[in-house]
């Protein structure tokens, strides 16, 4: 995370000017984010693996891993089902999101398939190609790496992630997530509201051995994620306000057992970005 520089000015005189009578600009460095205590499933392949491999340099995930830790809503232990399901989502998000090649994603298994809300299945090239965020609320107007700068903009504090619930454990593990980022920057041309934004949804991922993922299925409604965005006006992704929404079965009763009846809408992209 980049802090700007705070300065400050003298006028002559002054005990901060300089002999020529010029006013002299101190500058001083803010001190950097530190991440408060409490436990992180881990991301795999992050610090083993070359630079070469990452789109935009490795990445650092204190800044998320901060929201993480002060806005989730579950506490699960370390090496319970439930963390070890985020470790795999939030590794699998990670490199899908930071890897330059599909080829280079350790979490995809031989054959991986990615689909959401029943729609047709595609495989992981086509996957990092697109972009996670571009797939999850179904728009290509943006490159996958122009995209990624949009999410990072609106939220500059990360779009953080948690799993709500393990239904199942493997080899079919079905869960239900949390998606949510405070929206402090613009969006698409929409201005910050300062609030903070949630989606909901449901996965089944079948993972083999090695808990890589053959096959990864989301379900979940972005219409009112997409409104709480444009607030107020028409969603420009065609999805329509948040107020005339009407959520797909599955996503409605995704959102609804995640939420307590209260179902949302995203990272896609998990998923999240993350950084």
């Amino acid at each position: 995370m980049q802090q700007s520089l705070r300065t400050r000015t003298s006028a002559p005189g002054s005990r901060h000017a300089t002999r020529s009578g010029k006013r002299a600009v101190r500058t001083r460095v803010a001190a950097p984010l530190v991440q408060p205590p409490g436990h992180v499933p881990e991301r795999k392949y992050l610090h083993d693996v070359p630079e070469s491999e990452f789109r935009y340099g490795k990445p650092d995930y204190t800044i998320v891993n901060t929201e993480y830790l002060l806005n989730k809503t579950k506490n699960w232990a370390p090496g319970s089902l439930e963390d070890v399901v985020e470790s795999v989502v939030k590794t699998f998000e990670f490199e899908i999101s930071h890897k330059t090649s599909a080829e280079l994603v350790k979490s995809f298994a031989p054959g991986f398939t990615y689909s959401q809300n029943g729609g047709p299945k595609i495989d992981g090239k086509e996957l990092l190609r697109r972009g996670s965020y571009n797939v999850l609320i179904k728009d290509e107007s943006y490159t996958s790496n122009e995209s990624h700068q949009q999410f990072k903009t609106a939220f500059p504090k990360g779009f953080a992630w948690e799993v709500t619930e393990v239904l199942s454990g493997p080899p079919n593990v079905t869960f239900r997530w949390r998606h949510w980022g405070k929206m402090e920057g613009a969006y698409n041309g929409h201005p910050p509201t300062g609030q903070t934004i949630e989606m909901y949804g449901m996965a089944i991922a079948r993972v083999n051995g090695s808990l890589q993922i053959e096959s990864l299925e989301i379900y979940y409604d972005a219409t009112d994620f997409l409104g709480d965005l444009a607030k107020g006006s028409k969603c420009p992704l065609g999805f329509g306000s948040s107020s005339s929404s009407a959520a797909t079965p599955a996503a409605a009763a995704a959102g609804a057992g995640a939420s307590g009846g209260n179902g949302g809408g995203f990272l896609s992209g998990l998923f999240s970005l993350f950084k």
